[in-house]
C-alpha cells in the first residue's frame, strides 16, 4: 500500500501521527516523489540508515536544506542576494563547500565534531544541568502563583531558548531575536519557508544572523569569555571551525 505523505507539508502537520503508523505498517520505505526523498519509518530502518555512513551518506542532507525556492535572476533577485552577501560578508562557494556538520561524512565529519565536543564536556553539561533545573524551577512558580499554565508557552519554549543562549553568549536583549531567527532556520529546514524565499522575509532573518554570527566570533576571538562560541573558535586550540 502506498501512502501519499510529503515530509515538508503542512497537510499534516497538525497531526502527523496517524500517518506515521500507517507509513510503518503498511509504507515503510516511502518514496515522497514531490520533494524526491526516499521516507525510512520504522526504527530498527532508521538505526540502520544512521549506523552505515558508507552506504547512506549525509551529504544529502545539503541538498534537502539548500534546495530552496529561489526565483530567476531578476533585477530584484539580484538586488536582494547582493545586499545579502554585502551585509554577511560570506563568501557563497565557502558555504557550499562548508556545509553543516548533519551534512557531512568521513574525516571532515569527524574533525569538526571533535571541535564541537569540546563544549560539551561532562563538567560543562553538568553545569548546565543545575542551570536548567533553575530555570524550570521558576516557570513551574507561575502554577503555584496563577493555578494556570501553558507547557508550551510557558515551559518547552522559555527552557531551551534560554539555555542555548546562555550556552552560546546571547545577550538578554537579543534573545527575543535569537528566537526568531531560530524559527526562521527551522522554517526553511521543514519546508514551510521555501517558498518565496525573498517575499516573505526570510531573507532578512538569515542576514540579521550571520551579521550577527559573523560579529561574534570576531569579538571572542579579541576578548574571549566561557561560553561555546569561544571555545569554538579558540585560536590556541588544535584547529577551530574557521579552519574547516
Amino acid at each position: 500500500m502506498t501512502v501519499d505523505y510529503e515530509p515538508f507539508s503542512s497537510a499534516l502537520r497538525e497531526d502527523p501521527y496517524p500517518t506515521f503508523e500507517v507509513l510503518r505498517r503498511d509504507d515503510p520505505v516511502h518514496f515522497a516523489p514531490e520533494s524526491e526523498i526516499w521516507c525510512v519509518s520504522r526504527y530498527e530502518d532508521a538505526a540502520s540508515v544512521l549506523k552505515h555512513p558508507e552506504l547512506f551518506s549525509s551529504r544529502a542532507m545539503q541538498d534537502v536544506l539548500m534546495d530552496l525556492d529561489i526565483p530567476m535572476p531578476t533585477p530584484r533577485y539580484l538586488f536582494f542576494l547582493l545586499h545579502f552577501l554585502w551585509r554577511t560578508r560570506i563568501n557563497p562557494l565557502a558555504v557550499q563547500r562548508t556545509g553543516s556538520l548533519i551534512s557531512m561524512d568521513g574525516p571532515r565529519h569527524d574533525a569538526v565534531r571533535s571541535i564541537v565536543n569540546r563544549g560539551f564536556s561532562p563538567r560543562r553539561i553538568a553545569a548546565w544541568e543545575i542551570r536548567a533545573r533553575e530555570i524550570v524551577a521558576k516557570q513551574v512558580r507561575k502554577l503555584d502563583e496563577t493555578g494556570q499554565f501553558d507547557v508550551i508557552e510557558d515551559l518547552a519554549v522559555p527552557l531551551p531558548l534560554a539555555i542555548i543562549s546562555e550556552m552560546l553568549g546571547i545577550e538578554k536583549e537579543r534573545r527575543s531575536d535569537f528566537k526568531r531567527w531560530s524559527d526562521g532556520i527551522i522554517a526553511v529546514a521543514s519546508g514551510s519557508a521555501k517558498q518565496k524565499l525573498f517575499e516573505n522575509g526570510t531573507q532578512e532573518i538569515f542576514s540579521e544572523l550571520f551579521t550577527y554570527i559573523r560579529r561574534a566570533v570576531q569579538a571572542r576571538r579579541e576578548e574571549p569569555t566561557d561560553d561555546l562560541i569561544s571555545v569554538l573558535v579558540d585560536p590556541a586550540q588544535e584547529g577551530d571551525l574557521s579552519e574547516l
